[in-house]
């Protein structure tokens, strides 16, 4: 998004975001760790989860039911994994974030290609 439309918007995106905040209700999240390591593989992995409310675990009891935890038992105790879990802005901003997201990816994916030992995994959710 080009600087000008992003400064000519901020008003618009700050009262939203403010808005939102005051009239949204807020659910906890899920209870439990937000990073650590786990397993004892010879094999390093580093996961860096970033999302929205699912990705927190919102409406969930614990985290290791909600979207980390599920990542963490496909892994099982094979890989030695270093995480960490790193919610995103609620709306309106996520939107914002969502329009730079290709952006960033593309970035990442640049960036990733002198890389050896890293991989972007997406997921393609509904």
């Amino acid at each position: 998004m080009h600087w000008f439309v992003k400064f000519i918007l901020a008003p618009i995106l700050i009262f939203q975001g403010k808005s939102v905040r005051k009239n949204t209700l807020r659910l906890p999240e899920a209870s439990g760790q937000r990073k650590g390591i786990q397993g004892s593989g010879e094999t390093n992995i580093r996961i860096l989860i970033i999302g929205d409310s699912a990705s927190a675990g919102v409406g969930i009891d614990r985290q290791a039911n909600a979207l980390s935890g599920q990542i963490l038992i496909c892994f099982g105790q094979g890989y030695k994994i270093e995480w960490e879990l790193f919610p995103a802005l609620p709306c309106p901003l996520k939107s914002y974030l969502g329009r730079c997201a290709g952006h960033l990816n593309r970035a990442l994916r640049n960036w990733l290609k002198d890389q050896a030992d890293s991989e972007l995994l997406e997921f393609n959710l509904p």
